[in-house]
């Protein structure tokens, strides 16, 4: 009977011991995940892109026998180049962190995903691994989940980067030395999801499932554009998009409103509005040419037709404009002592 008693009260403390040391682990791997995002979004502040994510046995783009390195790998190894994939594990050297940071609660490295580029840039694609598509209110394509594939419920959309610990049982994880764990098997197909592994269920494209329960004990966080842009615009780093969208705009009318009094060409807008499109000019049907719209389509709007002689831009939403009539030029005029129109 003692013995019997002794034995109970042992399972009893050994099992309270491994839920102790499950939640240490868990509680230790969101403080570095939390870590790598404040690093993430320096980093974006700093080189208006994301850094790629490192893959083992893979240094800036080409095979290699260095294992683990913690710097991204891109084609080429300039900058410029494309990532080499889009799921490695977190380029702790490139964001400045030390290596333990990078490593999960079970000793295992945290999964770091981004999104292949799409499109043409600069201009309207998207690859916020590239600066010259950087682009404060453009989109991106991953979104975080809760729930299962079957039945899933939106956490998060527009989400940049996915940074993954692979949980207590490893799955798909990569180890210390740079190998990769085995994948999940058919029954943990958000895991698969997580290490985006489709060898063992169909993938729905650009998924990410949080864990934190039974039966998917992966612990995922995401970066999303919002979170981002905003945290760089109250640092002060970036302007924030009404407000970059405003000075620019200020800026090309005053380019526009010297054009129309000097009488002189000035240079055409070339710069991009933060959906990646240039701004537009609109010249009124007057001989003068005036009224002038210059506008911003937001990503998803039409410039205004040409305004007539007192008539305004009047764009359709969402398109922004600024507008330069015959008043302005006028009062510009008369303050450099020409004459008026």
């Amino acid at each position: 009977m003692v013995v019997v008693i002794i034995s109970m009260l042992l399972s009893l403390g050994l099992g309270a011991l491994n839920a102790q040391l499950a939640s240490a682990a868990q509680g230790e791997t969101k403080k570095r995940q939390a870590l790598i995002n404040d690093a993430l979004i320096a980093y974006l502040g700093a080189n208006k892109r994301l850094p790629c994510p490192d893959i083992p046995n893979n240094t800036n783009g080409a095979a290699d026998t260095s294992q683990v390195t913690g710097a991204e790998d891109r084609a080429g190894g300039v900058v410029t180049g494309a990532c080499s994939g889009t799921i490695g594990i977190v380029p702790y050297a490139t964001l400045g962190l030390s290596r333990d940071v990078a490593l999960d609660g079970w000793s295992n490295f945290m999964s770091y995903s981004i999104p292949a580029g799409s499109g043409t840039c600069p201009g309207t694609g998207i690859d916020w691994s590239q600066t010259a598509c950087f682009g404060a209110a453009k989109t991106a394509p991953y979104s975080l989940f809760e729930g299962t594939v079957a039945a899933p419920t939106l956490a998060a959309s527009n989400v940049l980067a996915v940074v993954a610990s692979h949980g207590p049982n490893g799955f798909a994880a990569w180890a210390r030395q740079g190998t990769r764990n085995v994948a999940p098997p058919a029954t943990r197909c958000e895991e698969a999801h997580n290490a985006r592994d489709g060898s063992v269920c169909s993938l729905t494209p650009n998924a990410f499932f949080k864990g934190d329960r039974t039966d998917v004990d992966d612990v995922v966080v995401a970066l999303t554009r919002d979170e981002a842009i905003n945290t760089l615009v109250k640092q002060g780093t970036l302007k924030s998009i009404e407000g970059q969208v405003m000075e620019d705009l200020g800026r090309h009318k005053n380019n526009k409103l010297y054009e129309k009094v000097q009488s002189c060409v000035v240079n055409p807008i070339a710069d991009l509005d933060p959906w990646g499109n240039a701004y537009g000019l609109v010249e009124g049907a007057a001989a003068s040419g005036l009224p002038v719209c210059i506008c911003t389509t937001r990503g998803s709007g039409a410039l205004p037709p040409a305004p007539t002689v007192g008539t305004s831009c009047n764009p359709a939403a969402p398109t922004t404009c600024i507008q330069i009539d015959e008043s302005e030029v006028n009062l510009l005029r008369m303050t450099m002592g020409q004459p008026p129109c």
